[in-house]
């Protein structure tokens, strides 16, 4: 195998590391988390909005009874205070029953109010409860799509490491003043193509059919003279045998 062979076959190599270099970064598994991680921000913002109407009804709930609670406890005093013989006037009896009545009628009125924000904080719980569940699913699903992602990844390296070692076995079988050349040229190169073959009269990094003449002067050459694409600039191995 001549020395441009060898170096056509580095070349692949480089187009296969550019492959999974590409693949890397162009995970299925990035897109899905990206959309994950869209749904997860979009269902966040929309508990947010529910929790905040939630919590105001819980506070006003907790306000409400704290007030019942304290109503009950002065009525309850008002009553002992009432028959424990400490009032011995009658219109002082009657002033406190009357007052205890009235406590009476605004810890009712106060428990009606509880009810009611109870009654229309429910639904909101139930909807928070499913956001909850469909973040835990999301969840659920993005530590999924992250685990093939750990899989595709270590596979690629692999893939990678194994491509690296055989091509720094190819890339020896080049002279290194060749191989310099190559990857200063395709350092520069925007498809990676710096080498081609000619099969059939063309070549095979543009399509480009060449002169007779030009195939003659390839053919009668050493294996391992450069050669160079009329059209495209490639370096050319020699022809092949079916040319």
């Amino acid at each position: 195998m001549s020395s441009l062979d060898s170096l056509l076959s580095v070349q692949d190599l480089d187009t296969r590391l550019d492959q999974i270099e590409h693949r890397r970064g162009h995970l299925p598994e990035d897109e899905k988390l990206t959309e994950l991680a869209s749904s997860l921000s979009a269902l966040t913002e929309d508990r947010s909005g529910v929790a905040i109407q939630h919590h105001d009804l819980e506070r006003e709930q907790k306000r409400i009874e704290d007030e019942v609670a304290s109503l009950d406890a002065k009525a309850t005093a008002d009553n002992e205070k009432l028959y424990d013989g400490s009032i011995t006037s009658p219109k002082d009896a009657g002033a406190l029953q009357d007052e205890i009545a009235s406590l009476r009628r605004r810890q009712t009125q106060l428990e009606d109010d509880v009810l009611e924000l109870m009654e229309q904080a429910e639904p909101l719980g139930a909807t928070l409860a499913k956001f909850d569940a469909k973040s835990a699913e999301l969840d659920a699903e993005r530590g999924r799509v992250d685990a093939d992602r750990t899989v595709a990844l270590a596979e690629l390296d692999a893939e990678r490491s194994a491509i690296r070692t055989e091509r720094g076995s190819k890339a020896a079988e080049v002279d290194v003043e060749l191989i310099e050349r190559y990857e200063k040229l395709r350092s520069r190169s925007r498809g990676g193509i710096v080498i081609g073959r000619i099969e059939a009269g063309r070549c095979t990094a543009c399509g480009l059919g060449h002169s007779s003449m030009f195939l003659d002067r390839v053919k009668a050459a050493d294996a391992d003279e450069i050669h160079q694409c009329e059209e495209c600039g490639v370096m050319l191995a020699a022809v092949s045998s079916d040319s």
